[in-house]
């Protein structure tokens, strides 16, 4: 009996959701203008599931937005980036910097910032940069994704 219950507590253990975020965790991406019709924006999460855009130029929704997901997209959200390495990256993928040797002219840039209460990074990326890890663009994309940015951008953004 002893025994069932030693395995039922640590089951029940094993079953317990992670500890909860930081009530100042939150995901921010930014995305700067090009030569052409680039979409400028930012837009961010929080740990509570808002989610706030601000779209500046060439955006199909121009102004503030906000909406609100479930604060379990934001962890997951979270959880999703923090497995991509983002808090392993380099603070900057720009000419001039030893991480970007080699870029195309005329690219938008995009800067990246995540808070998950332990951590902190700051990502500026010039999308130019052939040196630019690919998991960078990935996060960025899913940050677009995971916050619903495209719907007040537009479906089929390219840049």
């Amino acid at each position: 009996m002893k025994h069932a219950l030693l395995l039922s507590a640590a089951a029940l253990a094993a079953c317990a959701s992670a500890p909860p975020l930081s009530e100042t965790a939150y995901v921010m991406l930014e995305r700067g203008p090009c030569f052409g019709r680039c979409p400028v924006y930012s837009v961010a999460m929080n740990a509570q599931g808002l989610v706030r855009f601000k779209g500046q130029r060439n955006v199909l929704q121009p102004g503030e937005h906000q909406q609100q997901h479930a604060p379990a997209e934001f962890a997951r959200l979270l959880d999703e980036v923090t497995r991509l390495g983002v808090f392993d990256l380099a603070d900057s993928y720009s000419p001039g910097d030893p991480n970007c040797r080699h870029y195309a002219t005329d690219m938008p840039s995009a800067r990246l910032e995540i808070q998950n209460g332990a951590q902190h990074v700051t990502v500026k990326h010039y999308l130019g940069c052939s040196e630019a890890p690919a998991q960078l663009r990935t996060i960025e994309d899913l940050i677009d994704q995971r916050t619903g940015s495209t719907g007040w951008i537009k479906e089929a953004a390219a840049f």
